[in-house]
C-alpha cells in the first residue's frame, strides 16, 4: 500500500484482504467523484465566460457588419455588459420560457412573489389586493423591460395606456414649453417610483371616444440603466371586465383618492427638478 522506509506494508490475513479491497473500491468511487465535481465547476465557470465572450464577439461582427458609429457601439457593450452582469444575457427570455412551463397555479405563486411586494405597496392598487384572486390575475399580465440611457420610455401626446414602476435606475420626465419648441422643465425620478400614472384616467373614462384624447403630460428618458414592470391600461381594463364587481371599488376609489394620489406626469413640488 505504501512505502515507510523499512518495507513495503502489504494486507497478509484474509481479514486485511478483504478489508483492503473494499477500501480501493471506496477510494475509487470518492476520488472519481472528486474529480467529476472539480471538472463540473471548471467547466461551469470557463462555459461562462466562453458564453460572453461569444456572444460579444458576435456583438462585435454585427456592429461591423452594420458599420455602426463608435458612440452608438459602445452604447450597446454597455447594455449588453449590464444585462450580463445582472443574471445573464438571455435571462428575459429564460424567465418567459420558464413561466410557459409552469402549471398556472405555480406561475400565479412566482410571480406573487416576484411582483407581488412592490405592486402591493401602490396606493393606486390598493382597491385591488383586497381581493387576491383578481390581483394575481393581474400579477399574470405584468411585463419586466429592461433599458439602456438615453430609451425613450414614453413621448408626450402620445396615447396614455401604461403603468410603469421603476425598480432600478434613474429617469428624467421632460415637459415641452408652450411654444413646442424644446423642453422647459425636467423632473428627475429615482427608484423605487411609480411612473405613468395618469394612465389610470383612461381606466376611468367611460367613452371610448374620449379616451383617445388622453395623451401624455411629458416624455420619459431613462438617464442610467432601468429595470422596471409595465401593466398595460387595457389588461386592467379587461380584469375588470370579468370581474364586473370591481369597477364600482375602483370608481369609488378614484373619485376619493385620485387627487392625493402623487402623479410623477404632474407638475408638483414633490419632485425633484432640474
Amino acid at each position: 500500500m505504501t512505502t515507510v522506509g523499512y518495507g513495503d506494508i502489504h494486507p497478509v490475513s484474509s481479514g486485511e484482504k478483504a478489508f483492503t479491497a473494499f477500501f480501493l473500491l471506496v477510494s475509487i468511487v470518492a476520488f472519481s467523484g472528486m474529480v467529476g465535481a472539480v471538472t463540473e465547476v471548471v467547466h461551469q465557470f470557463f462555459g461562462k465566460n466562453v458564453q460572453h465572450k461569444s456572444a460579444m464577439l458576435n456583438l462585435g461582427r454585427y456592429m461591423k457588419w452594420r458599420r455602426l458609429p463608435y458612440h452608438l457601439q459602445r452604447r450597446l457593450r454597455r447594455y449588453m455588459q449590464y444585462r450580463w452582469e445582472h443574471g445573464g444575457l438571455n435571462l428575459g427570455f429564460r424567465e418567459s420560457d420558464i413561466m410557459k412551463d409552469l402549471s398556472p397555479a405555480l406561475r400565479i405563486a412566482v410571480l406573487a412573489r416576484v411582483y407581488g411586494p412592490p405592486l402591493k405597496e401602490a396606493r393606486h392598487f390598493k382597491w385591488l389586493i383586497r381581493h387576491q384572486l383578481a390581483f394575481e390575475r393581474l400579477l399574470a399580465k405584468v411585463r419586466f423591460a429592461t433599458h439602456a440611457p438615453g430609451d425613450v420610455l414614453f413621448l408626450d401626446s402620445e396615447l396614455d395606456d401604461s403603468l410603469y414602476f421603476l425598480q432600478v435606475g434613474q429617469l428624467g420626465l421632460f415637459y415641452s414649453a408652450e411654444n413646442g419648441e424644446g423642453y422647459q422643465e425636467c423632473v428627475v425620478v429615482k427608484a423605487p417610483a411609480h411612473v405613468g400614472l395618469t394612465a389610470l384616467r383612461s381606466l376611468a373614462t367611460a367613452n371610448p371616444l374620449e379616451r383617445g384624447n388622453i395623451l401624455r403630460p411629458c416624455s420619459a428618458l431613462c438617464s442610467t440603466h432601468c429595470e422596471m414592470l409595465i401593466i398595460v391600461i387595457n389588461d386592467l381594463r379587461d380584469l375588470l371586465d370579468s370581474m364586473p364587481k370591481l369597477w364600482p371599488e375602483f370608481s369609488s376609489w378614484y373619485r376619493d383618492e385620485q387627487p392625493r394620489v402623487r402623479f410623477y406626469e404632474e407638475k408638483t413640488d414633490e419632485v425633484d427638478r432640474d
